[in-house]
Order: structure tokens, then sequence, then C-alpha cells
């Protein structure tokens, strides 16, 4: 047994973690592969979940269609010998060689190598799932996929599920108090406007009057449905402790995220590589001898459109990592997507596909 076969049984015997599938992912190798999930809504994977792990594997998906998303935990399995020293301070790409703690980032390189990633469930058939949106390579190891719980998994949704009976009552109590008030200010207007379709339009300040009293005319259920579904307040009424509007604005992350010194770039194809990319049909379309390296075949993207929109959004994101970027200029970048080998080239505010070629090798249907 190899050291690093050792070293991952040591940490398994602290932690035992068992793979309950490796992903089948349209990323062949980390170049190109989108650095997070909403990159590219339509990079494709699907996952079998292991008999190892369950006798009847389809048994633990059940229930699981009802949901949009899923998160996937799963180990950075790529990110070479287990040896490799793990850097307190790392450069992550957005900002362009400049560093910051390992743990403000989603750096790879990590102590533990497990990775998070959020995944659009497009459907689950049997015992695999068929995800979209992914950020993750081909054959990596899955340890766990949950689903995403918008109420509980998003910061502003969680404290509004947990003040909604209170604002409820809040707000009951305020219409309580003010149903009289505003019923008053209802018929003190009336006595001194005329209905709103015989106002004069040519006097402004009785247009803005009879506005008011149409405005006045919203019932009051309107307001506490329109305030449930936004998780506010009606204006006056006053609720103890945080509110809404703080909740969100608790919700932080730094400027080097929101607004990082890289932009995003212009794609373009040159009709070589346009004519080359259209030459690619779905594998539901046709049907191929394996390891042939004349055709131009889709495992995962249902189409060569698709196909090119994928590679334009991976290109628009700029997947190079700084070190790259600033002294690599100058060379030809390569990845894999698919079945596809797409050579690109990049200048200051663009990057160009030269070249789309086949990888030749068999491939598994995907349906």
């Amino acid at each position: 047994m190899d050291t690093d076969a050792m070293q991952l049984q040591q940490r398994a015997s602290i932690f035992p973690l068992q793979p309950i599938g490796h992903l089948r992912s349209c990323f062949k190798s980390k170049n190109g592969t989108p650095r997070q999930p909403s990159v590219c809504s339509f990079a494709k994977a699907r996952l079998q979940i292991s008999k190892s792990v369950f006798v009847h594997p389809e048994h633990s998906l059940e229930g699981l269609a009802s949901f949009s998303h899923v998160w996937v935990l799963f180990a950075f399995h790529d990110n070479g010998p287990l040896t490799s020293f793990t850097k307190a301070k790392v450069k992550p790409p957005r900002l362009d060689g400049g560093k910051t703690g390992l743990y403000s980032t989603r750096s790879p390189h990590r102590p533990n190598p497990i990775g998070l990633s959020l995944a659009k469930l497009d459907k689950v058939q049997g015992d695999t799932i068929f995800l979209s949106g992914i950020d993750i390579i081909d054959n990596t190891p899955i340890l766990d996929i949950k689903p995403y719980v918008p109420m509980y998994d998003r910061p502003e949704e969680a404290f509004r599920a947990a003040e909604l009976p209170r604002l409820d009552q809040e707000i009951g109590n305020y219409q309580s108090t003010h149903a009289e008030q505003d019923a008053n200010s209802k018929q003190d207007l009336s006595k001194h406007l005329l209905p709103i379709d015989q106002v004069n339009y040519d006097d402004s300040a009785a247009t803005n009057d009879a506005i008011e009293v149409s405005n006045l005319q919203y019932h009051e259920g309107t307001r506490l449905e329109r305030t449930r579904a936004r998780g506010t307040r009606p204006e006056g009424a006053k609720l103890e402790g945080a509110s809404p509007e703080r909740s969100v604005k608790d919700v932080r992350v730094p400027e080097w995220i929101t607004s990082p010194p890289i932009k995003e770039l212009y794609v373009r194809f040159t009709p070589s590589a346009e004519k080359q990319l259209n030459s690619f049909i779905n594998s539901s379309l046709t049907k191929h001898s394996n390891g042939s390296k004349d055709e131009y075949v889709l495992e995962f993207f249902s189409s060569a459109q698709e196909a090119k929109e994928a590679i334009t959004n991976i290109l628009t994101a700029d997947p190079r990592s700084s070190y790259r970027r600033n002294t690599c200029q100058d060379k030809l970048y390569y990845f894999t997507v698919d079945n596809i080998h797409v050579t690109a080239w990049f200048r200051d505010n663009f990057a160009e596909v030269l070249q789309v070629q086949p990888e030749f090798k068999h491939l598994g249907s995907f349906s």
C-alpha cells in the first residue's frame, strides 16, 4: 500500500466516509470546469447510488424528485498527493493574484478536501439522479446529497419563516387598532372630494387627492396577504427585535466577491470552430461505432447549440487561474467539456475559440 493510500485509510478511520457513488460529469478535467455552479446552467451530470451503500439504492431516492435543487457534498480527489502542504493563505482567481485566508475562499486545497455544490435536480430515474448547473469533474467521489430548502438554507427566508407567526399577530393587532381610524379617514376625505371619475384633470391638486382616495380603497385583507408574501410589516406597525429588512442587510460578502478586479469576457468563435462545433450531435440521434474518430458525438449536451452556450458561459467567467492570467497570456488554453476538446486564447477583454475537436473515446448512453 502506497503512502497516499495509507494516509487516506488513516483519515477514514477517524471519520469513516464511504462514497455513495461517483459522478459522471460533462467536465473531464479541472481545466475549464466552472468554479461555481451558477456559471454554466447547461453543465450536466448524473449520479448512480452505489449498491455497496444500499441493497436497494432506488429506495434512498424516494421523495427527492419533489425538490428542484440538491446540495452535493464531494471529495476533491484530484488535488494531487495527500502529503501536499495546505497553505493558510491562498490566491483565489477573483482576486487576480491577491491573497486572503483559506477559510474565506472556496479553494479545493484544504486540510479536509471536501466540496459543497448546489445543483439543479432535473430528474430521478431509479437509482440515478440527473443534475445540471454543476461544477464538479468526472469520476468525483460523492459523499452525500441533501435537498435544498430555501426557507432553511437562505438566511433571509429562514428569518421570515421564523418571524411569520409573530408578524401575523403584530399585523392583526395593527389592523384592529387602525381599522376604525382608516375608515374614519376615508369618510372624512370623501366629504370633501369628488369620486375619481368626476375629477377635472386640469386641477392637479384635486387629481392627487382623488388618487389618494382611490388608494385607500384597497381591502385590508389584500394588505395582509401582501405583507405575508413579503415578510414585511405595514407602515407604522411597530415590531420588537430584528426586522426583516435588517435581516437581509445582515447577509454580507466581501467586495472582491461582488466587484472583483477581473471582469467578464466577450466570447467569440472563429468560422472554422463554429463549423466544427455544428458537426456534433447527441448520441441518442445516431448509431456510432465505438472508438470511431470520424463522428462528433455528444453524451451530455442535447445539441451543438447547447454545447456552444455552455462553452460561452465557461469562457465568459474566465476559467484561468491568476497565475495563467498574469504570466501565460500568450499561451493557448485547452479544456474538455462533454466529448468536445476546445482550444481557445485570451486577450484583455475577450476569449476566442480557435478549434473544436472530439475527444476520441467510448461514450456511454445518457438518457
